[in-house]
């Protein structure tokens, strides 16, 4: 009988391999295999995308996701205190070797109170329709003491110096991975404490863990691990730009390379003067409430939801752009709804006296004894990343080049 070859992969091999499994299950399968889990970490580990919360984190399209779970039924994205409210009374400090993000709000409870009104009415409607009546009666048990626990929280925000009576009520952490993965675990951790060391298992201990974009928000607490080797090329950040940037400073510091764009959803931008921002990547931000002159300066700027532009605005933006002194390869642009707005945009443009040349899709401006503004519109078939869906994005461009000879 000939002999059967169980011999395993070559250290070579198997490194190749790994190389090009799809992250989650790299991760999945080093969790598994403590002996591949030593080769597996010297690899390289390549995300799409990572988005980090208080609560949870996504690599490409898999979520990792903590949440608070009554025994009463309800569950939160936030700590809850023993009257099942979010608990905003903690006092956090920042510990050696992590990044620390307090993005608390005052509203979080009040956000908490109305989701879970709508749940309340969701329970309701399934408890209606359960035919047996044993499990029906328990069910509608179970149901009431949430409904009181509910109108006691309501209580408690709207007049917190009221005295209330606590409902006996248990408390679990749900850890939800995927769409096949879910348990139950003691409450003995805070949320942010969980997610630090979720974290720390599923990408600590690994070298240069490679990011196409990382993106941060944070309504509550989160905690990161400093010591991740986080080594993203793009950034999107949530609201509280201003903290934002001073509470990662410490993954910015240990970037190999230099971020290619930084994505703002904040409108405020009072943070903009940072040395953070004096580069030549992409600074992608909101028009709402944009303040043109702080920005004068920026190189690569992209503008988002320009709706509210109005002639008189658009006409100023020019002005302002004409006047700068940019230098070669400056490159602005508007992103757009679709086609007929950046022709009416172009449009508008064209009607100026200053411009030298004017061509269908584009028109020129003077800007200085060497240089010459170029204003063009373009469409674009675009998709953000690997996993996201192929779109037509119209933008106008406002560039500087050199005069033509």
């Amino acid at each position: 009988m000939a002999k059967s070859n169980n011999n395993a992969l070559s250290y070579p091999a198997l490194k190749s391999v790994l190389r090009h499994f799809e992250p989650n299950l790299r991760i999945q399968l080093s969790q598994e295999c403590p002996t591949i889990k030593l080769i597996d970490q010297k690899i390289p580990l390549q995300i799409d995308e990572l988005k980090i919360n208080e609560h949870s984190f996504t690599i490409n399209e898999t979520v990792y996701k903590l949440e608070v779970e009554t025994s009463l039924g309800s569950r939160a994205a936030l700590d809850l205190n023993h009257y099942g409210a979010i608990d905003n009374a903690q006092v956090v400090e920042r510990l050696p070797g992590e990044v620390l993000i307090d993005g608390r709000f005052n509203y979080s409870e009040k956000a908490r109170i109305n989701s879970e009104l709508e749940q309340l009415e969701v329970e309701q409607e399934r408890i209606e329709k359960i035919q047996d009546a044993e499990e029906k009666a328990r069910e509608w048990n179970r149901f009431k003491r949430r409904t009181v626990m509910h109108q006691i929280n309501t209580l408690r925000f709207y007049a917190p110096r009221g005295t209330v009576i606590q409902i006996p009520i248990s408390f679990y952490i749900r850890l939800t991975v995927g769409k096949h993965h879910s348990e139950t675990l003691r409450y003995t951790l805070k949320l942010h404490d969980a997610l630090k060391y979720l974290l720390q298992v599923v990408l600590g201990d690994r070298k240069n863990i490679r990011i196409r974009k990382l993106q941060l928000s944070c309504a509550g607490i989160l905690r990161i691990p400093s010591t991740l080797d986080l080594q993203f090329r793009n950034l999107k950040l949530g609201k509280n730009t201003d903290e934002f940037v001073r509470w990662i400073n410490p993954l910015i510091e240990n970037l190999k390379e230099p971020l290619e764009s930084v994505d703002i959803e904040d409108d405020t931008h009072e943070i903009l003067e940072s040395s953070f921002f004096e580069s030549e990547r992409l600074l992608i931000i909101r028009y709402a409430h944009l303040n043109l002159i702080r920005l004068a300066g920026k190189r690569n700027v992209c503008i988002k939801y320009v709706r509210c532009v109005t002639e008189v605005g658009l006409l100023d933006f020019l002005n302002r752009w004409l006047e700068g002194r940019r230098g070669v390869g400056t490159c602005w642009w508007f992103a757009l709804d679709d086609e007929s707005q950046a022709r009416i945009f172009l449009e508008v443009i064209k009607k100026d006296d200053r411009a030298e040349e004017v061509q269908e899709s584009s028109v020129l401006f003077p800007m200085g004894n060497s240089t010459e503004a170029f204003i063009f519109y373009e469409k674009n078939e675009h998709r953000d990343g690997k996993y996201g869906s192929w779109e037509l994005v119209y933008s106008l461009k406002f560039t500087v080049c050199k005069k033509k000879l």
